[in-house]
């Protein structure tokens, strides 16, 4: 197996990979009006490639519109990022910011804290002899005692294997597991495969969620979107006559439906 080193490219993805058609479900208050006006969502971090979010998250948390936005136009305004879910180098990267974003650990610890969290996923996966308690047991020594994943930045998959390797010689001894195996003996190459593998258990369920990463937080919408505005607020079909009154979209580029009926129309 090839071990490359360095950052892989950030655009992770060709012309072939770019959808139909991207969406995004979202919140319409006041400044997402005033950000489709300019037709820039400010601070958005991902669109997906999976109209499956529309049914998963409209009508969550209040969320009243979906965003269809078509795929080429899309990617030529957008500086996007393909979440490469399989692929362990491309986790593990740059403080394991993919990976972090995906569950949701945000700051500068996210790497850390993901990889604190490989420990069982990881142990499974390579039949290393941790199994039931013993799996969970270990887990837990490793995320109490977090030394070799207290400096400033995971670099790369490289990186990461190390400091599991450190994990498990601080903590792999006899009294506290009986059927531990050195295997902070085995050579890095293990270690490397070792991560992989929980990284790729861990992360492949995601990936049906199909998200694309917006490197700037910015997302530029391109002229033939449609945006679809959700009934159950009172406030939306009014908002939706503002957008085509003042804020210069075009009438046939907005439908105003019941949420049933946007989770069915969307296509």
């Amino acid at each position: 197996m090839t071990m490359p080193r360095g950052v892989l490219l950030e655009r992770s993805f060709s012309a072939a990979d770019i959808p139909k058609t991207f969406y995004v479900v979202g919140r319409l208050d006041a400044k997402a009006l005033g950000d489709l006006q300019n037709r820039t969502l400010e601070g958005v971090t991902g669109i997906s490639d999976d109209r499956g979010i529309v049914r998963q998250f409209l009508g969550s948390q209040g969320r009243g519109f979906v965003l269809t936005m078509p795929g080429p136009a899309t990617a030529k305004l957008n500086k996007l990022s393909r979440i490469m879910y399989d692929n362990p180098f491309y986790l593990a990267q740059d403080n394991m910011k993919a990976a972090a974003r995906l569950i949701g650990y945000k700051g500068p610890d996210g790497g850390s804290s993901v990889a604190r969290s490989l420990g069982d996923t990881a142990a499974g996966r390579m039949g290393t002899p941790w199994h039931g308690d013993e799996i969970l047991i270990y887990d837990g020594m490793a995320r109490r005692h977090i030394a070799p994943f207290d400096r400033p930045r995971i670099r790369d998959l490289h990186d990461l294997a190390e400091r599991w390797r450190a994990v498990y010689r601080m903590f792999g001894v006899k009294r506290e597991l009986p059927h531990y195996v050195d295997l902070s003996r085995k050579p890095h190459k293990y270690w490397v495969g070792w991560v992989s593998a929980g990284l790729k258990v861990k992360f492949g369920n995601f990936a049906r969620e199909g998200e694309w990463i917006i490197k700037d937080r910015k997302l530029r919408v391109p002229k033939d979107a449609h945006l679809w505005i959700a009934t159950f607020d009172p406030n939306n079909a009014k908002n939706a006559k503002w957008l085509v009154d003042v804020g210069g979209w075009d009438s046939d580029a907005i439908s105003v439906a019941s949420e049933d009926a946007i989770k069915a129309g969307v296509k």
